[in-house]
């Protein structure tokens, strides 16, 4: 089994399509950095993990590592490296266990250059526009909360590659996937409007103070409703990125156990179609 593990995460690291998304967040990272610079808006320092999943509420970094292990297992079905492996007599479990880790790996190396790329790019700026209110609890939170939605979605691209034949054939579940969850966004049915009235009220305020000749007649949606939409953000590893990326509190008590069982019912499914299947 280590083996297995080391010969994945070799090719994981060696992997160009990890190294070309990593260049990419790199590269938006310091587009960032100079839109900030262009429109002296800054970055506070109490937001400084929120950039790292999520750009303007797109999940990017999720994105980048459902591509980079599209590519990898794609490799493996091209190549009929799983066949040869079980032939080595590796079990299916196993096999798609190192997958797993490998993806996993890649996941994270992307998430330490997207941090590091925010401190090196980001982190000036913020300094010399003055903010130094950085909230170590929040960011530690944040942190520690993004390292399940990464295993998350390293978890998730793995059962899209137990269902596919080829790279291609991943591809188009992702996009498949994210078409829906778009559809149902624009649909209304994911709304994020379970925020405090009081943090609704101090937003709205700031608003009307920057931009007093914008109407605002804020609509309070009923318990219910915030409730309902409240559960969906913190089950969906999305939503969650959605939350960080908003600033709004995490409550990790809720947000990593909801994590936790996503990555069971997703692993889990990838064990069972796996054991399944036919690789001949």
């Amino acid at each position: 089994m280590y083996v297995l593990i080391k010969s994945n995460f070799l090719r994981i690291i060696k992997s160009p399509s990890l190294w070309v998304c990593c260049a990419l967040q790199v590269v938006i990272t310091l587009v960032q950095a100079c839109i900030s610079l262009k429109t002296l808006e800054f970055v506070p320092l109490d937001s400084l993990f929120t950039a790292t999943l999520t750009i303007g509420g797109f999940p990017i970094t999720p994105w980048m590592i459902l591509l980079t292990g599209a590519f990898f297992f794609g490799e493996e079905l091209k190549s009929r490296a799983i066949n040869n492996k079980l032939i080595l007599g590796y079990s299916r479990t196993q096999v798609l266990t190192a997958g797993f880790v490998a993806v996993l790996t890649g996941a994270f190396v992307m998430y330490a250059v997207k941090l590091l790329s925010i401190c090196i790019f980001v982190l000036p700026l913020t300094a010399f526009g003055g903010y130094f209110s950085f909230r170590w609890q929040y960011n530690v939170a944040v942190l520690f909360n993004s390292l399940f939605i990464l295993t998350f979605y390293s978890a998730l691209v793995t059962f899209l590659a137990s269902i596919s034949t080829n790279t291609v054939g991943i591809l188009w579940r992702i996009i498949l996937l994210y078409a829906i969850i778009f559809t149902f966004a624009f649909l209304g049915v994911f709304q994020m409007n379970f925020f405090e009235q009081e943090y609704l009220d101090f937003a709205v305020r700031s608003v009307i103070t920057d931009y007093p000749h914008i109407e605002i007649s804020p609509e309070t949606p009923s318990k219910a409703a915030r409730d309902f939409n409240k559960f969906l953000f913190d089950l969906l590893p999305m939503g969650q990125c959605m939350q960080i990326d908003s600033g709004y509190p995490l409550c990790l008590l809720q947000t990593v156990p909801y994590c936790i069982l996503d990555i069971a019912i997703v692993l889990g499914g990838s064990i069972l179609v796996t054991k399944k299947r036919n690789f001949s």
